[in-house]
């Protein structure tokens, strides 16, 4: 079957109520937003919904994870129009004047093919996943009239208010804000998230949190002398932090190995780092398709990150009975890990960070009392808990 084609044979199933979820992109992509969101779309079919996927991505392969609903790429529904706006947007960021050709070169064909889907599938509800593609959904709903909930994978704060994530383009920025007007319900990760949102909308806001998948439990393995940690190899992730500590540590304790998980464009500084350091550039073990063997034969996970929406490498690695440490200043790890019970939460310091590996690796008996703690911390973020709270919100929206 030609790629394609490969969505024209995915089952549809249950006919009372459709409900649309929609990406940006999708094809071959293999980030943790793509697998929730492939994961909710079955969720949601097996609980008796009619779902379609409707993506806008000139990469025509599968998705990465498996996906048994149908699911259509709207690249291509571009007219004249279009084209002539990319040609006068060429100038931008250079002449701001155009930032609203801009615009339009980049989003328009999204959002004009939503539109059309839409109208064309006349679904009761949709669901747009990250900013790329709430505010194309949005301004879709709200010309549709089909009520839509936007949804918010990171910190709110960086999502709207961070110059450099997603569109940097101004009227993006302000749009992205402007258009949770229309929302039905918005989405957030955490009850905390809230607050961010002004008065006007912040009523409409829902906290549901990303689920541990099934296949994340422990196992009866031994487990080496081994310190993990999984994430993209990017700036935010702040492995800089976690190779600065190794690095003081890790003459103390030979047989202990640093592994780090994970591909991204802050390899090249990270290799650099580790030669610095004088540190094998083999402790960057790049992208890891399954991770749950890393994290049942590890002893020790640490996640350096500086912010997280969820957090859900390390939320997976405890319902593996791994016991975490990570930094007090990211908000997202201060709701998954308890200091002391199922991990450790320190200040953001290589020496201190350091530091509490060392008492970690010195005490084999404080390490198993996190371990057997870490699954049941977990229990509260199981599949069954999401799928419901779907099924709430939709069911209001709907009604």
């Amino acid at each position: 079957m030609p790629p394609s084609e490969w969505w024209k044979s995915s089952p549809v199933r249950g006919p009372d109520r459709h409900v649309v979820l929609v990406i940006r992109l999708l094809g071959g992509r293999a980030g943790g937003a793509e697998r929730l969101f492939c994961g909710t779309a079955n969720l949601l079919a097996a609980a008796g919904l009619r779902v379609t996927v409707l993506f806008h991505d000139a990469d025509d392969r599968r998705p990465a994870y498996p996906l048994d609903v149908a699911a259509i790429n709207l690249r291509g529904r571009r007219g004249v129009p279009e084209r002539a706006f990319r040609i006068a947007a060429k100038g931008y960021p250079q002449v701001q004047a155009l930032a609203g050709f801009d615009w339009i070169a980049r989003h328009s064909p999204f959002t004009r093919g939503l539109v059309s889907a839409i109208r064309e599938l006349r679904p009761d509800a949709v669901i747009s996943w990250l900013p790329s593609a709430n505010t194309p959904a949005l301004i879709a709903g709200w010309v549709t009239g089909v009520p839509v909930i936007p949804t918010n994978h990171s910190v709110p704060e960086h999502d709207y208010g961070d110059a450099t994530r997603w569109d940097p383009n101004p009227i993006d920025r302000a749009l992205r804000r402007f258009v949770l007007r229309a929302a039905a319900r918005i989405h957030v990760l955490f009850p905390a998230y809230a607050a961010w949102f002004p008065p006007a909308v912040r009523e409409r806001v829902v906290a549901i949190p990303n689920y541990v998948a099934p296949e994340f439990t422990p196992a009866a393995v031994p487990r080496t002398s081994t310190i993990v940690s999984a994430g993209r190899l990017v700036t935010s992730k702040d492995h800089a932090t976690l190779i600065d500590a190794w690095a003081e540590l890790a003459p103390r304790h030979p047989t202990w190995d640093l592994a780090i998980h994970g591909e991204g464009p802050h390899r090249v500084e990270l290799e650099r780092r580790l030669d610095d350091r004088g540190l094998p550039r083999s402790i960057l073990k790049g992208h890891t398709p399954d991770l749950v063997p890393v994290y049942r034969g590890a002893s020790i996970g640490v996640h350096p990150s500086r912010f997280e929406g969820f957090g859900l490498a390390v939320a997976e690695a405890l319902a593996c009975g791994l016991p975490m440490v990570g930094f007090t200043d990211c908000h997202a790890l201060r709701e998954l890990i308890m200091d002391a019970t199922n991990g450790r939460l320190v200040a953001r310091d290589p020496a201190i960070l350091a530091a509490a590996l060392d008492q970690l690796i010195s005490d084999p008996d404080h390490r198993r009392q996190l371990s057997d703690a870490a699954p049941a911390s977990m229990e509260r973020y199981g599949v069954d808990a999401y799928r419901t709270r779907w099924l709430t919100v939709l069911g209001e929206v709907i009604r």
